[in-house]
């Protein structure tokens, strides 16, 4: 790997990647300088080493523990909130936000605590202010303090990172504001912003973020029927049945796809994967050569995932979530958000129907 001890680093970006990787390398440069483009709501991770004797009791109770998964909302391992953050009092959601605080994970910050950060602003604001009070409480300088607290609702992406805030009390660690004074050029020497002020540096870490889910996709030419081309299909907005098919493109599958479920990648990869191996079955069982969505049920279902993201936070929140961090790509969700249990219902209606949302062709 790259070794940066004793270097002068540039970080640009903070969101997951940038935030981790400014708190894991911190101790070992010379100086290290993070470019914030916009501040991010971060909760702590608190990774720990697991003991022998916890390994032992998570071996123990693994179906257990692979239920809870699958009859939990997004699959996170934990039960989400039953409660608003409405009806606790003040005193209740100190006292909640604390703990899981504490705990660690941003996935369990978001969806343990109360059951409707992701729907409703005022529940969600008093999570947003929460994370404020405690980037206020952790760092020590005010104008680096203030910067670093977001406006706007928390989520988007829930970040979680391990001594992040903590690291800005350190000497070797400076904020640069680069909403208000963007970056002018890269420099053979480091950098140089709009206003003319140049920093030297020995190394430049672009966390500048990517192309979420569809991305990967543009950058292969697949082909579909009559010469179509993904990319063109998904100019407007890429979308595939339940995630895993695309009109035109037949026995064309993608795993996590555009209108997948957003919630823990394992279990959705494991439910579309047994769904796309029982679709091919159901193809040969027919008789049948191909198999493609029905471009009907397939802007249906496009239509559903959109309808559900209007409804939630993550739709007011600038993020890959929604496309739109991207400069060219039209803001659209990329995920079903109404989470895994009701993803596996919508599959398992689908086959109890003998899949009448697909085309079956020789």
């Amino acid at each position: 790997g790259l070794d940066v001890t004793g270097k002068r680093v540039a970080v640009i970006g903070t969101g997951p990647s940038g935030s981790q990787i400014t708190a894991t390398i911190h101790p070992l440069v010379k100086d290290i300088t993070v470019f914030q483009q916009r501040a991010q709501y971060i909760v702590p991770v608190n990774d720990r080493p697991v003991s022998d004797e916890e390994k032992k009791e998570i071996y123990k109770n693994y179906d257990g523990i692979w239920n809870t998964v699958f009859t939990s909302l997004f699959a996170m391992g934990f039960v989400e909130s039953s409660k608003s953050a409405l009806e606790a009092t003040e005193e209740e959601r100190k006292e909640v936000y604390e703990r899981v605080w504490n705990t660690g994970g941003g996935f369990r910050f978001f969806f343990e605590t109360f059951n409707d950060l992701g729907t409703n602003l005022e529940a969600n604001e008093t999570a947003a202010a929460f994370v404020r009070a405690k980037i206020a409480e952790i760092v020590k300088d005010p104008k680096t303090a203030s910067l670093l607290q977001p406006q706007g609702p928390y989520g988007g992406r829930p970040l979680c990172t391990q001594g992040y805030y903590e690291a800005f009390n350190e000497p070797n660690v400076s904020l640069v504001d680069i909403a208000t004074n963007p970056i002018a050029k890269i420099t053979p020497q480091g950098l140089e912003l709009k206003d003319g002020q140049a920093y030297e540096f020995d190394i430049i870490v672009y966390a500048t973020g990517f192309d979420g889910v569809d991305g990967a996709y543009h950058n292969i030419d697949i082909t579909g029927r009559n010469g179509a081309k993904l990319t063109d299909a998904w100019k407007a907005g890429a979308n595939a049945l339940y995630g895993v098919s695309v009109a035109e493109f037949p026995n064309f599958f993608t795993i996590t796809g555009p209108g997948g479920p957003f919630a823990n990648m394992l279990p959705s990869i494991e439910l579309q994967g047994d769904f796309i191996s029982k679709l091919i079955e159901e193809t040969r069982k027919r008789g049948d050569e191909t198999v493609e969505a029905n471009a009907n049920a397939q802007a249906k279902w496009a239509e559903t995932v959109q309808a559900i993201s209007k409804q939630t936070v993550f739709d007011k929140v600038k993020s890959w979530i929604q496309n739109d961090n991207v400069e060219g790509k039209k803001k659209y969700s990329a995920f079903f958000l109404a989470g895994l249990r009701n993803y596996q219902s919508k599959l398992a209606e689908e086959a109890s129907a003998e899949y009448p949302s697909f085309v079956f062709a020789h």
